[in-house]
């Protein structure tokens, strides 16, 4: 198996199964004068991988799921999939969140005077210097065990709470 990307002008066709089959097997069907030592192409299309949230599990609690959403879409992916997305409560946890995340990544807090997506309060913080500095950033990833607020359109990893 390998992967085959064609370029027809605007739009790329990405094949991940390409498979070459005899034309003898279609014998049928090919005109009398067609030599059945040429290959008809067979191409299986599928979605490719980099567009399919992958999930790297590195606790029983929380799920990393790398694929860049919104934060609405992190949310709502980590309700259907799992709980909620991760609500950070005491520093045990952040370290365990720090632990599984290498790329900012969203977590549930978001700035309506400061609750977690379950809808707790935030009773811990581990915010990065000058952060939150507010505006229109009103959703927060972590990278590092810090936490940053960002406008919730951006598109980045997020951490679940797979509710174990």
């Amino acid at each position: 198996m390998f992967t085959l990307i064609m370029n027809t002008g605007n739009v790329i066709f990405i094949f991940t199964t390409v498979i070459l089959v005899p034309l003898h097997h279609f014998s049928g069907y090919l005109p009398k004068n067609q030599s059945t030592k040429q290959y008809f192409l067979l191409v299986i299309t599928q979605q490719p991988s980099y567009l399919t949230p992958q999930c790297v599990c590195c606790s029983s609690r929380w799920i990393l799921v790398e694929g860049h959403k919104t934060w609405s879409e992190a949310q709502s992916y980590c309700r259907q999939n799992y709980t909620d997305l991760a609500s950070i409560r005491n520093l045990t946890e952040n370290e365990e969140i720090k632990g599984l995340i290498s790329n900012s990544s969203w977590i549930g807090l978001f700035r309506d005077g400061w609750k977690w997506s379950d809808g707790s309060a935030m009773s811990f913080s581990k915010w990065y210097h000058n952060q939150p500095n507010g505006g229109d950033e009103r959703c927060v990833a972590s990278h590092l065990g810090k936490w940053d607020d960002y406008s919730c359109s951006h598109r980045l990893y997020f951490a679940c709470y797979s509710g174990k």
